[in-house]
């Protein structure tokens, strides 16, 4: 028990006094680094301290500060690697903790986005191991400070190609054939026969028989002959009209119907009035209770 005790006070005395990279962390370290790069390729010196054994692959970040817009190229000792399989990547052993070696880089194709021009950049070892995995914050302490001095070329903006006009197309003219008028013909003259001097026998006159009148004297069919109407007998008749001019004066019926009216405007009047005595009545018997109830609580 006091053994036990003894080496779980010596961990906790380790966790609370030794920093905590002085024992686990792994250190990455970055040399040689040109004080000003172009786009031609360049070379740093890595260092790599703490780490486990075994094979890890190395690729090279450029980025702005303060960002996580990263660019850049590695050169494998084939390829220029720039994202994808990290086996593409330079493959080193680590071998008692450690592995220093060289690196060739270059600053690539980047884009707008990730390279805002000539100025101060930063450049960090990114360290996978063979599972594809990498520590942020181990690449990011180890990282430098250098100097990028490549002005972007402008990408060319493509001209609009021009617009082909449609070649006019030329519709054939039908020659239309215009009649010529023809030429009227004048009349020729006709020649006047000359009077000859020889006399001309007169022709006698010829008596033309005058017609003789025909009489019709038979007499007309009977589907010539039309009846003529035989004209009825006409009645007169007479409508006298009497006006009495003399005032009417009322019937029995009548005078009887004007007594029922009569007593009909009277009848109301002779309802009335028992009603009115009735609502007297009442009230005055109800003046006489209360005023005897009031008598009593006097």
């Amino acid at each position: 028990m006091l053994i036990k005790l003894y080496i779980s006070l010596s961990l906790l005395f380790l966790f609370l006094v030794l920093p905590p990279h002085a024992v686990w962390s792994v250190t990455i370290l970055i040399e040689d680094i040109p004080q000003e790069i172009s786009s031609d390729p360049f070379i740093i010196s890595v260092a790599i301290n703490g780490a486990s054994n075994g094979n890890n692959y190395i690729r090279i970040d450029l980025y702005r500060p303060e960002t996580s817009s990263y660019f850049g190229e590695t050169f494998n000792g084939t390829d220029w690697k720039s994202g994808g399989d990290i086996t593409g990547y330079p493959n080193v052993t680590i071998s008692e903790g450690s592995w220093s070696g060289q690196i060739q880089a270059r600053v690539g194709n980047p884009s707008a986005t990730d390279y805002a021009g000539p100025g101060t950049y930063k450049i960090r070892v990114r360290r996978y191991t063979t599972s594809g995995n990498y520590n942020s914050s181990e690449a990011n302490e180890g990282s430098r400070d250098l100097t990028i001095n490549i002005v972007p070329t402008p990408t060319p903006t493509p001209s609009p190609s021009p617009t082909k006009e449609p070649a006019a197309t030329t519709t054939p003219v039908i020659p239309t054939s215009t009649r010529t008028p023809t030429p009227t013909q004048t009349p020729t003259p006709t020649k006047t026969p000359t009077p000859s001097m020889t006399p001309t026998k007169s022709s006698t006159p010829t008596k033309t028989p005058s017609p003789t009148p025909t009489l019709f004297n038979k007499p007309a069919s009977s589907a010539m002959q039309t009846k003529t109407p035989t004209a009825k007998p006409t009645i007169p008749v007479t409508i006298k009209i009497a006006f009495n001019t003399h005032t009417a004066t009322p019937t029995a019926s009548e005078k009887k119907v004007l007594g029922v009216t009569k007593q009909r405007k009277t009848l109301p009047l002779l309802q009335i009035i028992p009603i009115l005595l009735c609502i007297l009545t009442i009230t005055s018997i109800f003046l006489k209770m209360r005023r005897s109830k009031q008598n009593e609580k006097n």
